[in-house]
């Protein structure tokens, strides 16, 4: 787009050439609005852990915050606790935690001091607890032995940043386009240029100003604008509906799709019980789309 804007500019269209200066730079505000959105997003699954933690220090317990937490603090852990690291489970009393956030599994584990000799899977391991994870009920002791990224729901975190950039159907075809209309276009200058050297009427200037005239003609200014508006609205629809666009072109790839399968706890349930409907002798209350319920 900035090359069909500076062609615009040589040839002296300066309306369209400002009509595509404005959508590229409303392109990249609304770009940098849902990339820093996605950012922010991702830097909370860190705050999935709780800010403060009750640790044992030379016999007498202490409240103090989660960053503070290093690999061998004990951690006292109650019913309401969001577990502040991933931990070994030293002591357990009826100790049960809901992981549902971070392993889809709804049901809580009973969670216990005893080894495991074999090698099982996360959701599996009974005799650790991991950051972020809720404490339903229960006490129990452990000793912490990873902290922030190194954490489970860290290393998430950290994976999503660096999911490198992947090139969707749509940036695939308009790539394509555009190598084909610069060596149409390429072939068309040599011939011009070649034609403009054998026919000696012809002034360098006046060859230089149909070159010119040709390139601005041959390429559609119109449609990366044209894409770049629509893909900016459906990006601003979704945004209306709360989801969260890293890069517009995903907005047509995901309009493409036609079958999702997605793990449903976690993802797209919470595992916590609503309630819809509360039904009096006067009146039924129902729930409405904000959360709230009538009055």
């Amino acid at each position: 787009m900035l090359v069909a804007a500076l062609l615009k500019g040589v040839s002296q269209d300066y309306i369209d050439m400002f009509i595509i200066l404005i959508v590229v730079v409303i392109n990249a505000l609304i770009g940098y609005i849902q990339e820093s959105k996605a950012s922010n997003s991702l830097d909370g699954l860190t705050s999935l852990m709780g800010t403060e933690a009750t640790i044992v220090i030379s016999g007498e317990k202490k409240v103090v915050s989660t960053d503070s937490l290093v690999k061998g603090d004990i951690v006292l852990l109650n019913s309401g606790d969001i577990i502040p690291a991933d931990v070994r489970i030293l002591e357990a009393y009826n100790l049960v935690v809901d992981e549902a956030m971070l392993t889809g599994e709804s049901t809580p584990v009973q969670k216990n001091a005893d080894s495991i000799s074999t090698e099982v899977d996360l959701a599996d391991r009974v005799n650790m607890g991991y950051s972020g994870s809720l404490v339903n009920s229960g006490s129990g002791k452990a000793v912490v032995v990873e902290t922030g990224d190194n954490t489970e729901i860290g290393k998430i975190s950290v994976h999503l940043k660096e999911v490198g950039v992947t090139e969707t159907p749509l940036i695939k075809k308009m790539k394509y386009l555009n190598k084909q209309i610069f060596f149409i276009l390429l072939i068309l200058i040599v011939s011009l240029v070649v034609f403009s050297f054998f026919h000696r009427d012809f002034t360098f200037e006046e060859a230089t100003s149909w070159i010119i005239s040709l390139a601005v003609s041959s390429v559609p200014e119109g449609l990366p604008a044209v894409l770049s508006i629509i893909l900016s609205l459906g990006v601003t629809r979704m945004s209306a509906k709360k989801a969260i666009i890293k890069k517009m072109p995903a907005v047509e790839t995901l309009g493409s799709m036609e079958i999702i399968c997605s793990d449903k706890t976690g993802t797209l349930t919470k595992n916590e019980m609503s309630v819809l409907t509360v039904l009096t002798k006067k009146k039924i209350f129902e729930k409405k789309s904000n959360g709230t319920m009538e009055r």
